[in-house]
């Protein structure tokens, strides 16, 4: 291999290497009962006996010098790099384990360790008091033909897990069980979703996209009403047009633009909380007013805002201090060729 001043280093060994892991300070290699540790440091390797003698078929770090690994039909291990220490958990010696046969191992945000199994459960492991727990779940019927394990966390951080032959489920992590995906809204997801899930992604709205091992396309799956939030800019009719938005926009401070067809432009802080609206002197006051519509909002830059409006040409806002902005208007001139 190449260091980082391009040098060649190489290091023989007649074992095969089954699986690697990397991070900014070493590589690992899982061999048969060994791992291998390239420092990247001080471009060398050493080498730890695992304890055991089956292959190791995937490493993941739960710290920053901590390990676990799978092992083939044998259950799982930890590897603490510091004092070189291997502990080994499989079946004959922990309780909780109903199997040795791990499908994958997966370290969430919170640094729990899952480890999937050929089951309707799935393992948890806390590496900070060494707890090993097997969470249960229903056998899922559509499951048992076409088999799938599946986990993920989302973008608020929930923890999607389909154990092996149970139900596409959330982690409470309250009461440490696995809840059941059901939609109220949907009941034909509901349908597609028990014969298992065999594809999760969240974008950054936090809406999950879902594929089902029945086929039947993309499923996009809006959670309400905790992702969303409904916001009135006054406490009249919803069909008032003080309520009618015409543009949003977020500036480099995280403060919220909304533009009404009442001809005002309100500002909002950070925390969405209402600073007021823009008046004609550049002011942002209580009940500010311009004399145009604005329909779409852009800041360059240098930070100044820039406001399209209906009919009146662009308008610039340079911000002087804070909550106060001068105000210039470009507008077109029939009369004149080069006016913008």
């Amino acid at each position: 291999m190449l260091d980082k001043q391009g040098k060649m280093q190489s290091f023989y060994n007649s074992d095969p290497f089954y699986s690697y892991y990397e991070n900014e300070r070493r590589i690992l290699f899982g061999s048969s009962n060994k791992i291998f540790i390239y420092s990247k440091r001080n471009n060398n390797f050493r080498v730890v006996n695992t304890l055991n003698t089956t292959r190791i078929n995937q490493i993941v770090a739960y710290a920053s010098d901590n390990y676990v690994f799978t092992l083939e039909n044998n259950g799982f291990g930890t590897l603490d790099i510091n004092n070189e220490s291997v502990k080994l958990y499989n079946k004959a010696s922990f309780g909780a384990m109903p199997d040795n046969n791990l499908l994958s191992v997966y370290v969430d945000k919170a640094g729990l360790v899952w480890l999937g199994l050929k089951q309707a459960g799935v393992l948890l492991f806390n590496p900070r008091n060494e707890q090993l727990s097997y969470i249960r779940s229903d056998i899922n019927e559509g499951q048992i033909i076409n088999p799938n394990y599946l986990i993920f966390e989302d973008e608020r951080d929930v923890l999607w897990i389909q154990p092996y032959y149970g139900s596409f489920s959330r982690f409470d992590r309250l009461t440490s069980t696995l809840v059941p995906f059901h939609s109220a809204y949907n009941d034909e997801i509901n349908k597609f979703i028990s014969y298992g899930v065999n594809h999760i992604w969240s974008d950054k709205q936090g809406v999950l996209w879902l594929s089902t091992n029945r086929g039947n396309g993309i499923f996009k799956c809006t959670f309400l009403p905790e992702y969303f939030t409904h916001h009135l800019i006054k406490n009249t009719s919803v069909y008032s047009i003080s309520n009618e938005t015409r543009a949003l926009f977020e500036d480099k401070s995280n403060r919220l633009w909304v533009s009404t067809k009442d001809g005002m432009l309100h500002i909002y802080d950070q925390n969405k909380k209402r600073i007021g609206a823009i008046a004609n002197d550049g002011r942002i006051a209580e009940n500010g007013k311009m004399e145009f519509f604005v329909y779409n909002i852009f800041q360059d830059k240098k930070g100044d805002i820039w406001l399209a409006t209906k009919r009146q040409g662009i308008y610039r806002l340079k911000e002087k201090q804070k909550n106060s902005f001068t105000i210039e208007n470009f507008r077109h001139n029939a009369s004149d060729p080069y006016s913008p």
